[in-house]
């Protein structure tokens, strides 16, 4: 009995490899930027060893609640620590802050604009079973949903001295938890 349990043991272990063990079912992140509703929490799930599904909550500090859905091409599957990839979201990528223009100061409200972004970055995932690691993109904000004719209205009104339009590139940073 003794030595079958053993050899069984010996048997299932050699069946199992190191991969089996790390975390590529999916991962949920806490950071900043639009994946992560601007300033919240991301989780993805894994539909294909080097594509995975992606969605985000958080706070735009001035106007309310973020969110963001999407999709992650990895270059490299779950077993490497470096994964370079491309991704694309739909949600909250923009947002524009109401500042009293005397002091400076934010007056705590705001707008946000939803749209379509592109970014470029890599998950390094650590660890010998990678269960945790560091997220990083660049992001490239290809529709801002109606954001700069907002601007130029507010420009127009008299009310405002000016306000810019911001850059279409923003970087995106998290810590990752993988399962």
């Amino acid at each position: 009995m003794k030595k079958s349990l053993i050899s069984f043991a010996v048997i299932t272990l050699s069946f199992t490899s190191l991969s089996a063990q790390i975390a590529k079912t999916g991962s949920i992140g806490v950071g900043i930027g639009v994946p992560y509703g601007v300033i919240g929490i991301n989780g993805e799930v894994a539909v294909h060893p080097n594509f995975s599904l992606s969605a985000g909550v958080g706070t735009t500090i001035y106007a309310g609640v973020g969110y963001a859905v999407g999709t992650r091409a990895y270059l490299n599957p779950a077993e490497k620590m470096w994964r370079p990839r491309v991704s694309v979201h739909y949600g909250i990528n923009s947002v524009i802050a109401v500042t009293d223009n005397a002091s400076g100061l934010s007056s705590g409200s705001g707008e946000k604009f939803s749209g379509l972004t592109l970014g470029i970055g890599t998950l390094a995932m650590f660890g010998e079973r990678r269960k945790n690691g560091f997220d990083f993109e660049i992001v490239y904000l290809a529709t801002t949903g109606g954001m700069q004719d907002k601007i130029n209205e507010m420009n127009a009104s008299g009310y405002y001295e000016h306000i810019d339009m911001p850059g279409r590139i923003r970087v995106m940073l998290g810590y990752r938890f993988g399962f």
